[in-house]
């Protein structure tokens, strides 16, 4: 699933086409949606183009269903619209959790009403042959009412849910059976629903559930569902803040790597880590010195270092016999941090995000230290994460992705490997 707005087709999904090379895409809306000018400028690339869509996002549900499902024994019911003065993310937070769930099993989702199912739904689900519907959500989302019209339909009714729409994404999680991936987005956003939506392909290519986070907590209904010995992966998407994906990785049982960050000016170079519960040593080489320094409880030390044009390592050395070497220049009264983080030879491996402040080897800024006082960057990415289109790919990946993920904001997998992945 790839996305753009609704005037002109987005450079990086025109780019994504080209790569992709599908042999055919499916334009998902209405022209208020996305309009034909994109459709013509996805045709301009030599790709074939189809237009699915219906008055009404329940109407577009099904035109879907009927290209993609057109006879199905299971489908998948979400509610399409939120209560009155209920948030707009709470209509979508259902349908989003069973994209992957969908996708996985090659089972329709269709929207209702909350009150009642609409016509154009239920004449589906007679045409399909569907004789299993899970419907996601509890009876304040899809009603009573509406599971009983389907059961006089002869429909089978399975009701997927919790207390919360955090606590229906762990059911669904649930109910797809033992996994030792997740995916985690953005839950309450008003634009969350474009990471979890794009997120469904991964999530069935990988059997990765998607669960949503709230922005500043991991509610305890997905705590509970990823607590484990430390062998679970997680991908944390665009939006999901760096102490939400660390609050998960502790629950799925991860070591938390730390990384550095330096600044530099007049006085010398101080610098700061994440993570410092977990750090044996900091050993600074070069620039004229080999030294040891030892963080504060906030992550802050200081460097016996003047800000000279001088090139030094910062390693770090973990209390569970890891440890990792970050290399930095200082020129000119700043720091350029170096892209990777290697681990030193000879001890297990495990692996760190790009440091932040200062500058990359390309010259880039990378805003957003991880000094105390500092924030996140807030603009986005220059490129989106791409991901596997549902529309019939040319080709799929032959082979399980390394599980040596790079890590963002160094959160990082027990026993030596990557577990953690921000996007």
């Amino acid at each position: 699933l790839l996305l753009t707005s609704p005037d002109a087709l987005d450079a990086r999904t025109a780019a994504e086409l080209r790569r992709l090379r599908p042999a055919r895409v499916l334009v998902l809306g209405g022209e208020s949606a996305v309009g034909e000018d994109v459709a013509r400028a996805v045709a301009d690339l030599g790709v074939p183009v189809t237009r699915l869509s219906g008055a009404t996002r329940v109407e577009t549900a099904v035109a879907i269903a009927e290209d993609q499902a057109p006879t199905a024994g299971t489908a998948i019911l979400a509610r399409a619209w939120p209560r009155e003065g209920e948030a707009g993310s709470a209509m979508f937070t259902d349908a989003m959790v069973a994209g992957g769930w969908s996708a996985s099993r090659g089972w329709p989702v269709l929207l209702t009403g909350t009150g009642a199912v609409p016509d154009a739904t239920a004449a589906y689900l007679e045409r399909a042959g569907v004789r299993t519907v899970h419907v996601v959500g509890g009876s304040a989302a899809v009603s009573d009412a509406a599971a009983a019209q389907l059961a006089a339909m002869g429909v089978s009714i399975a009701r997927v849910s919790g207390g919360t729409r955090f606590a229906t994404a762990a059911a669904v999680a649930t109910a797809r059976g033992e996994t030792r991936r997740f995916v985690l987005v953005d839950g309450e956003g008003g634009g969350a629903w474009a990471a979890g939506f794009a997120a469904a392909a991964y999530s069935a290519r990988f059997d990765a559930p998607i669960l949503p986070v709230a922005a500043d907590r991991l509610d305890d209904s997905v705590a509970r569902l990823l607590r484990g010995d430390g062998r679970r992966s997680l991908v944390c998407g665009p939006a999901v803040s760096a102490d939400v994906c660390g609050s998960a990785a502790r629950e799925a049982g991860q070591v938390l790597r730390a990384e550095a960050a330096l600044v530099a000016d007049a006085e010398g170079v101080a610098g700061a880590v994440t993570n410092p519960e977990g750090i044996a040593a900091i050993k600074v080489i070069g620039c004229g010195v080999e030294h040891t320094v030892q963080p504060d409880a906030s992550g802050q030390f200081t460097l016996p270092v003047s800000s000279g044009d001088c090139r030094l390592t910062v390693r770090i050395e973990h209390t569970d016999g890891t440890a990792f070497d970050q290399a930095f220049t200082l020129a000119g009264g700043t720091v350029r941090a170096h892209p990777k983080a290697a681990p030193v030879p000879g001890l297990p491996r495990g692996g760190l995000g790009l440091p932040t402040g200062g500058t990359d080897d390309s010259g880039d800024d990378l805003d957003g230290g991880l000094l105390p006082g500092s924030e996140e960057p807030t603009s986005e990415p220059t490129a989106e994460p791409t991901a596997e289109p549902t529309a019939e790919p040319t080709a799929e990946p032959t082979a399980d992705p390394d599980p040596l993920l790079e890590c963002s904001a160094a959160l990082c997998g027990g026993g030596g490997t990557n577990n953690v992945e921000m996007m």
